[in-house]
């Protein structure tokens, strides 16, 4: 006995599907659209940089920004900073870790949560109080605006978010800028085309922030030059720490030898200063060595297959009315001498090309 199964109408099977489709769209754009919702905060401005006197007080004001579609409670934190990686993110201290460029304890904010409606700005005052005894240099804290009552975790979804407005406070007083450059290279010492990646590493020696700027000179062997801006964007380094700045240099299609690179960096407020390095690589283009070694080689081949052939017909001439005996020790020996003229030759071209190569070592260098 068979069973029949009558085909669903393609108009239901088509609904099915489209409700499918609809739910697994749902499923799939809701955790992200809710994300985007739970999420948005801009402080202006994002960097207060500020000139003091000990015993001096001011104010400031953040202008604080809610960018999420409904009213949000934001929370106040300061964080003082002890540190700024090379790639100039800050690293803050803990709540009860102590730095030499402590702020956080200078600074007055109230610790009331702010109520922000959606779209809406709101400003946070903050005071700062400089001791009379203190000593002159950089500080620097942070004021942070935070959706969660303590701090969120790094890790994790859904655990919050907070951003800052950073303040970097000088001292006037005993203020050391000095900086040096820590390491100036390239990434490698030959390259195959014109192009290399330059990095450059900066150290703050002194106890205020820096910003090195200023150009790197490439020189070729037949003088010409180029230029490259180092630290176009002004960015600062930390006391203490050190700076990384990579540059990307490209050359024309020709470019081969010997380059030079010349680096000058100016930095200081109180006192311009200037600091400098130098360096060398070599842009050895086998597109265009590879042509003259080629060459080179063809000419060498080219001279011994001609000595071979004038040996060889040499022989023949000096062989024709002789027979016998007397015509094999002459081969012998004109076989011997053809070897010695041979030799001689093979060594005269290669000490040829020894000193082509010296000359053109110099040249390049």
């Amino acid at each position: 006995m068979h069973t029949k199964y009558q085909i669903p109408d393609t108009k239901y099977v088509s609904l099915v599907l489209l409700i499918t489709g609809y739910w697994l769209l749902v499923a799939f754009f809701a955790p992200w659209a809710q994300a985007q919702g739970t999420a948005g905060l801009s402080l202006q401005p994002a960097l207060f940089e500020e000139r003091a006197n000990p015993g001096d007080e001011f104010s400031k004001v953040i202008r604080a920004r809610n960018l999420a579609p409904a009213a949000k409670t934001f929370y106040v934190r300061l964080r003082n900073i002890k540190d700024v990686t090379e790639s100039g993110q800050p690293v803050f201290a803990a709540d009860d870790e102590l730095t030499p460029y402590d702020l956080a304890g200078w600074i007055s904010v109230s610790s009331e949560p702010i109520v922000i409606a959606a779209g809406a700005e709101a400003e946070v005052p903050f005071t700062i109080r400089v001791p009379n005894d203190a000593v002159g240099g950089g500080r620097f804290a942070g004021i942070f605006l935070s959706d969660r009552p303590v701090r969120p975790g790094e890790t994790g979804v859904g655990v919050g978010y907070e951003v800052g407005s950073i303040i970097s406070l000088r001292i006037a007083g005993s203020v050391i800028e000095e900086a040096r450059i820590r390491e100036f290279r390239t990434e490698k010492g030959v390259y195959g085309a014109a192009n290399a990646k330059i990095f450059i590493r900066v150290e703050n020696l002194g106890n205020v922030l820096v910003r090195p700027i200023g150009i790197i000179d490439i020189t070729d062997m037949l003088g010409n030059t180029a230029q490259l801006r180092v630290n176009a964007g002004r960015a600062t380094i930390f006391p203490g720490t050190v700076r990384e700045f990579e540059l990307a240099w490209e050359g024309p299609w020709y470019a081969i030898g010997r380059h030079q690179a010349l680096v000058a960096l100016a930095y200081g407020d109180d006192e311009r200063r200037t600091i400098s390095g130098v360096l060398t690589f070599w842009v050895l283009p086998m597109r265009i060595i590879g042509p003259l070694l080629a060459g080179l080689a063809g000419i060498i081949v080219f001279l011994w297959v001609i000595v071979r052939l004038h040996i060889r017909r040499r022989l023949r001439q000096m062989t024709a009315n002789v027979s016998g005996v007397a015509r094999q020790e002459v081969l012998v020996a004109e076989q011997k001498t053809a070897s010695r003229g041979l030799a001689a030759t093979v060594l005269a071209l290669a000490v040829l090309t020894a000193i082509f190569l010296v000359i053109l070592f110099f040249f390049l260098a």
